[in-house]
């Protein structure tokens, strides 16, 4: 009892130089890579109340910020899922909750996660967590369609306003030049998977694969990688209903 008590004292020890633990339940094995990582996103209503708490962690923590010399990875909200299921996987949890979100505003242009990591095997709640995620993916698109649209979007910012992105598919097709505060919708009918390029003045490139669906809308997010001197596009696919809210305040 004494031992479990300790663990649960707020604390903040490092489980990497990215990201924080806040609080340890119980010590996990690490989960095989075999092993499927789904993420709650913080509107969830869903009842982990029967799944097992691990951890807490969150990040980026602010000193990656301040140093990125060291470190070539960005801040974006798809390559921090990507480290939080990496996390997850450590402790030995399979299912991520995020309960505070933090979004990119004109002077930050990172996203900051607060999550609490599950373990559960239970079939019924594993199946109601990709319902939920599948739903907000869903597109508008008729399903007759014959096509998906990609949009690409990127708010306002005060960081790097004057530089711009050319934003190409498969490096040989210029989509549009993203401005700040700019935003585009490009339909494709060729599916499979397409990546997408965003070069800045000095030429240097940020690139990003999606696998296109007939049918099918997907929202990229174009952001300021700050772990470069200069500014870098950074991409973040968006689930469809937070994306579609972004794309349309962008006038």
């Amino acid at each position: 009892m004494r031992i479990k008590l300790i663990l649960l004292i707020l604390i903040i020890t490092s489980c990497s130089p990215r990201y924080k633990t806040l609080i340890q339940n119980t010590k996990e094995e690490p989960l095989s890579e075999k092993e499927e990582i789904l993420v709650i996103n913080n509107e969830s209503s869903l009842d982990l109340e029967k799944a097992s708490f691990i951890a807490e962690i969150k990040g980026p923590n602010k000193k990656f910020y301040e140093s990125p010399k060291s470190i070539t990875k960005g801040c974006g909200y798809t390559e921090i899922i990507n480290d939080f299921k990496l996390e997850s996987r450590k402790f030995g949890a399979n299912i991520i909750s995020i309960y505070n979100l933090k979004k990119p505003n004109s002077l930050n242009n990172c996203y900051k996660l607060k999550a609490k990591l599950y373990k559960s095997f239970d079939s019924n709640l594993l199946e109601s967590i990709n319902q939920y995620n599948n739903s907000r993916m869903v597109s508008k698109l008729d399903k007759d369609s014959d096509y998906a649209i990609v949009y690409l979007y990127r708010p306002s910012a005060i960081t790097a306003m004057v530089v711009k992105f050319d934003i190409y598919l498969d490096n040989n097709t210029l989509i549009t030049n993203l401005k700040n505060g700019d935003k585009t919708s490009y339909k494709i009918k060729d599916f499979g998977v397409h990546t997408f390029t965003a070069i800045n003045q000095k030429g240097q490139k940020k690139e990003f694969s999606l696998d296109i669906k007939k049918g099918q809308e997907y929202y990229l997010r174009c952001g300021i990688d700050v772990a470069y001197p200069y500014a870098v596009a950074q991409f973040s696919h968006i689930d469809n209903i937070t994306g579609d809210k972004e794309f349309n305040k962008i006038k």
